[in-house]
């Protein structure tokens, strides 16, 4: 992660204390597909390996992964059903963290109108990342990931390895926490 904004960086580094020297944090990942195009499929292949690594290093309290799809339209049928419901309820969890954060950054989420000029049909969707993640203490949305924090792009991978960087103790293995 490139380093621009003072306030960016000390919340990022604050955050990372904190998940290292608590409870384990729970992982929620959201995907497109699970036979992505090639590229994407090594990307998706490592990033889960690193995970499920950490979670049986008990650096992780669980991993959960769910498909998402490639993107989703708010309106109409969609958040009818139970598979709808639950990805606009992370979209709109994971949107209210970015607004809620105290520090300028962008969620991973792009919003768009689509138009048919032959049908006049109008509406609208949001486009979901490759890959996602969802970081959780307790019951506390913690991070998502990736992001943009104050301009600079904060990667899955700039989290795992902030993760796989820190000692062991500092995730409570070993000891009573």
């Amino acid at each position: 992660m490139r380093r621009s904004s003072d306030q960016a960086s000390e919340w990022w580094d604050a955050k990372m204390r904190s998940l290292r020297s608590s409870r384990p944090p729970r992982i929620e990942v959201f995907v497109r597909s699970f036979a992505p195009p090639i590229g994407v499929r090594e990307q998706q292949d490592r990033v889960l390996s690193r995970l499920s690594s950490l979670e049986r290093r008990g650096v992780l309290e669980t991993v959960s992964v769910d498909v998402w799809g490639k993107a989703v339209c708010p309106d109409g049928h969609c958040g009818e059903t139970r598979a709808g419901e639950r990805i606009l309820d992370r979209v709109e969890a994971f949107s209210a963290w970015a607004r809620d954060l105290g520090v300028p950054v962008e969620s991973p989420f792009e919003e768009c109108t689509v138009s048919a000029s032959t049908t006049g049909e109008t509406f609208r969707k949001i486009v979901l990342p490759r890959l996602c993640i969802g970081v959780y203490s307790d019951t506390e949305l913690e991070a998502v990931l990736p992001c943009q924090l104050d301009g600079d792009p904060v990667s899955v991978d700039d989290f795992l390895a902030a993760l796989e960087a820190a000692p062991a103790a500092d995730h409570g293995i070993g000891t009573s926490a």
